[in-house]
């Protein structure tokens, strides 16, 4: 690999992977962060940044072989983890987007707090704290872009990926965004977060009337042609 000087990288997110959440969560960086696109290379001994995702958390400074200890049940044949770059803009918050089949039928906007630094008062401050999401109609104009990307581009591209009909897709499904960098146009770019099945739940008020529309145009093509009614278990999301 391309090797660069020492603390010019990228910051990164690395995500340990279970059934219902990306948690523990880190966030590493060098000491002095360089360009996003910078490949992450550190000498023996010198140290990085790291932030865990859990509530409460402080940023820690600690060699890379350290960290790299701490993380060794991720390594495992049974562990599993994801790098991803981090996004600076995720202050500005993530978007839920919920999906009724292969249309939208509402948003979820939330000021997160995971993996930013806590403020002076301290981690457990009321500033430190994930704001409420407000929900919001599919058509709320300030997600028609992400609107249309999601019902044109991005979920017909994942049913052909998949080999998918949008019968197949279940009534009431979300996908969860950042904020990715400005395009040259000034306009949001938008990184998948992650996709959400089988934890959902709460949804936008304007939502159910679309699941009714969905259950029922479902039930009366299965009568008429004699196929059998996908069942979608739905439990309930803890985390609200």
């Amino acid at each position: 690999p391309t090797r660069v000087t020492p603390f010019a990288f990228a910051r990164r997110r690395s995500s340990s992977v279970n059934t219902m959440s990306a948690s523990p969560t880190w966030l590493r960086s060098g000491l002095t962060a360089g360009p996003a696109s910078t490949p992450l290379v550190v000498r023996e001994g010198e140290r990085v940044r790291v932030l865990h995702a859990q509530r409460g958390s402080l940023p820690e400074a600690l060699t890379l072989a350290d960290f790299m200890t701490r993380c060794e049940a991720y390594f495992t044949p049974d562990g599993c983890i994801v790098d991803q770059p981090f996004q600076q803009r995720l202050p500005d918050g993530m978007i839920r987007c919920y999906m009724g089949a292969d249309k939208v039928v509402g948003f979820g906007h939330q000021y997160i707090k995971a993996l930013i630094p806590p403020p002076p008062e301290g981690p457990d401050s009321a500033a430190a704290q994930p704001g409420p999401r407000i929900m919001h109609g599919a058509d709320a104009r300030p997600f028609q872009a992400l609107r249309q990307k999601m019902e044109a581009e991005w979920t017909p591209g994942m049913m052909a990926t998949l080999g998918i009909d949008a019968s197949s897709l279940p009534i009431i499904w979300d996908a969860d965004f950042l904020y990715g960098p400005r395009d040259a146009s000034g306009e949001d770019t938008y990184v998948l977060c992650e996709i959400n099945v089988s934890s959902v739940f709460a949804i936008p008020e304007q939502a159910p009337a679309a699941i009714a529309r969905l259950a029922l145009n479902r039930l009366r093509r299965a009568k008429a042609g004699g196929d059998t009614p996908r069942r979608w278990h739905q439990p309930h999301d803890g985390q609200g």
